[in-house]
C-alpha cells in the first residue's frame, strides 16, 4: 500500500470515528465513495470504522423511529407497522402460509404463522357481495 493511501485510510477512519457520514468523510479525505468501498475489503481498520459509523447512524435513526412511533399522529402508522413486524415477527410477518377449509357456507382461513383462525363468509355468486343474490 502506498504512503498516500495509508494517509487517506487513516484520515477516513479518523473522520468516520468523529461522526462524519461516509460521504462527508470521503469528500474531506479526497477519496471517491466507490474507492472507499473497494478499500474496505482490504483494510480492516477502514471496514471496522465504516461499520461503526453505520451502526451509530442506525442507532440514531432507531431512536427517532421509536419516539415517533409512540406519537399518536396517524402519519406514523406505517412506522408503527414496520416496528411491530421487527419486534413481533411471529404476529406481524407478511409471508404467512394459510389453508382454507370450507364449512357452513364460510371459508375458515387458518394462519399457521400466528395460530389464528379467521372466518370469512363465502361469496359464490360472483357479484362481489355476500348477500346470496346471484340472479337478482
Amino acid at each position: 500500500m502506498t504512503h498516500n493511501r495509508k494517509q487517506k485510510v487513516a484520515t477516513l477512519v479518523r473522520l468516520l470515528d468523529s461522526g462524519s457520514s461516509i460521504s462527508d468523510a470521503c469528500r474531506q479525505a479526497g477519496v471517491g465513495r466507490k474507492t472507499a468501498w473497494v478499500w474496505r475489503r482490504t483494510e480492516p481498520r477502514l471496514e471496522e470504522a465504516i461499520q461503526r459509523s453505520l451502526d451509530r447512524r442506525a442507532g440514531a435513526i432507531e431512536d427517532v423511529a421509536y419516539r415517533n412511533a409512540l406519537d399518536p399522529d396517524p402519519r406514523h402508522n406505517v412506522l408503527r407497522i414496520f416496528l411491530l413486524k421487527v419486534l413481533l415477527p411471529e404476529l406481524y410477518r407478511e409471508n404467512r402460509e394459510y389453508e382454507e377449509r370450507a364449512q357452513d357456507d364460510c371459508v375458515r382461513v387458518y394462519l399457521p404463522a400466528n395460530g389464528r383462525q379467521v372466518k370469512i363468509a363465502r361469496d359464490d355468486d360472483d357479484d362481489g357481495d355476500d348477500d346470496g343474490d346471484e340472479n337478482k
